[in-house]
């Protein structure tokens, strides 16, 4: 600014060759150091349209004439960059979405003395950059129209993969270098909200509004990785899918998504805190190229959520320049750089990242805490009977107000034990009152048993069998005549007999043999009989 100035009052001196290189360079140095705000002309809109052949013209707009611009192609990710000098932005959005052709969004980024155009494409494409006047044309040709060997190596999904219903499209499990463990879940869309958190002993991972194919709903016991990982169970729920991660002592996660996929590592706690400290962070962003001179905090902190499509909001305290040269560098590295540079600290709320000072969100935690404890001071006392089927009453209770900071009682709750119906009548808070409820919930379980049964049979030797048989057969009989009686008994036998013999005689037919049949009269062969016979036959 000064050094114009200085050379407007220099007293020209010798020779009119001196004269004219003095104002040359007082001229080249007042081009040089014009102000920065100082913009030549500034953009006052954008259009696009299709070409016959599937690609995309971009039309952009200033008031005046435009410098002719630098522009420059990054594969991975396929990004369009062009810088315009001397030019700001006026444009009511900053933001253009064309979904069109190999054209996704447009983003302008006004900047120090410049405004860079990021052309985010689905894949690398031709294209081509003129200037007249006013307005900036870029040409860009329709995809496919770069061999396969040229594109980038990650390309955009197609369309058919676009319109598909998002679902989990695999689940693998690896142990890492540092005995951590390792769940990478494949997502057919990069869009998936997931909800991390941890829960008792375990982290609970919920993918919202996703499918999960039949052959993934299974349970992985993962023991044998020797990982604070030992059983990862996946199933599908109304509102999407449920991953729960059991795990085996402390443990410390660490989630990261990108690229249409989710990775959760579970990681043993290390007692040394300098080794804590030395661990490097992992960063999983896509690349961004940053290249700015006194460039404001908010316009980066701009850039970048529009650059990631991110809600960010920046507190009123957030101001100050940074001087950026990155190139290829992950987003979120960028983003944490920017923030330690300047003293700055987010915090993430669902889908939101909050971006102020670290002592002001430091005061608005410590004051949030401060008000809920005010407000469970107040809160009204609530009575619940909690009945207990498995374990004692008197023990759960014990546990409840266990000393030492652990436990689920607030100062004014209490706890009382029936045991006559082995009941918990409890009187606190209702966020305590869920916590003891939940704790109940998880001990009162009935515990392992082993069935033994035994039974005895005594046999004894002391007992005796009959076993009797009484046969015989009577036949009477001349040359051509016989009698032969059946019945159940020798007495019922004989009077067959005996009638049938006298219906002979009475006949005038008398039967030629005498056989002597009676009552006294012993026709068995074989005489061994029991006391008390099963059945009896006579013939």
């Amino acid at each position: 600014m000064t050094m114009p100035r200085e050379i407007r009052h220099m007293k020209p001196r010798h020779t009119p060759a001196r004269r004219w290189v003095t104002a040359a360079i007082a001229k080249a140095l007042a081009a040089l150091l014009i102000p920065i705000n100082a913009y030549a002309v500034a953009l006052t809109g954008m259009n696009f349209a299709a070409t016959p052949t599937g690609g995309v013209q971009l039309q952009v707009q200033a008031d005046g004439a435009l410098a002719p611009g630098r522009a420059f192609l990054i594969n991975d990710p396929p990004r369009l960059v062009i810088d315009l000098p001397a030019t700001d932005a006026a444009l009511p959005e900053r933001t253009k979405n064309v979904d069109t052709g190999p054209v996704g969004t447009v983003v302008v980024v006004p900047g120090e003395g410049r405004t860079r155009l990021v052309v985010n494409l689905v894949e690398t494409v031709k294209w081509s950059m003129t200037t007249a006047d006013n307005t900036l044309l870029v040409m860009l040709d329709a995809p496919g129209a770069i061999p396969s060997a040229a594109r980038s190596p990650t390309p955009a999904p197609a369309p058919m993969a676009r319109s598909a219903g998002p679902r989990l499209s695999s689940i693998d499990f690896h142990r890492g270098d540092r005995g951590e463990g390792r769940i990478v879940v494949g997502l057919s869309s990069p869009d998936v909200q997931v909800n991390t958190r941890p829960q008792g002993g375990r982290v609970v991972v919920e993918f919202s509004g996703v499918g999960l194919p039949a052959e993934l709903s299974r349970r992985l016991d993962v023991t044998d990785f020797a990982t604070p990982v030992t059983r990862v169970e996946t199933r599908q729920y109304a509102g999407g899918v449920r991953m729960e991660v059991a795990t085996g002592g402390a443990f410390e996660h660490l989630a990261y998504q990108a690229n249409g996929q989710y990775t959760l590592e579970i990681s043993p706690v290390r007692d040394d805190p300098a080794a804590q400290r030395n661990v490097k962070k992992a960063y999983s962003g896509e690349p961004i190229s940053l290249n700015f001179q006194s460039i404001e905090v908010r316009a980066v902190l701009q850039l970048l959520a529009d650059f990631t499509g991110k809600n960010l909001v920046a507190a009123d305290t957030v101001a100050g320049n940074i001087t950026l040269r990155l190139q290829n560098v992950p987003w979120d590295q960028a983003l944490d750089i920017v923030l330690k540079t300047k003293g700055l600290d987010m915090r993430r709320k669902d889908n939101v990242i909050l971006v102020a000072p670290q002592a002001e969100l430091a005061a608005q935690e410590k004051a949030e805490l401060e008000a809920q404890k005010d407000i469970q001071e107040l809160a009204p006392l609530r009575t619940e009977f909690l009945t207990v089927n498995y374990a004692k009453a008197s023990e759960i209770a014990r546990l409840v107000k266990s000393t030492g900071g652990g436990s689920l009682l607030s100062e004014r709750g209490n706890v009382t034990v029936d045991e006559r119906t082995n009941t918990l009548l409890v009187q606190d808070t209702a966020d305590n009152l869920t916590a003891i409820r939940s704790m109940v919930a998880t001990l009162d379980i009935p515990v392992r048993q082993v069935l033994i049964e035994s039974r005895i049979v005594i046999v004894s030797d002391d007992f005796s069998r009959d076993l009797g048989v009484r046969a015989g057969f009577t036949r009477v009989s001349d040359d051509i005549k016989d009698l032969m009686a059946v019945s159940g008994s020798a007495q019922a036998t004989d009077t067959i007999m005996g009638s049938a013999l006298d219906n002979l005689a009475s006949s005038g037919q008398p039967f030629p043999v005498e056989v002597p049949f009676g009552p006294t009269f012993d026709r068995y062969n074989v005489n061994m009989p029991v006391a008390n016979p099963a059945g009896r036959i006579a013939l």
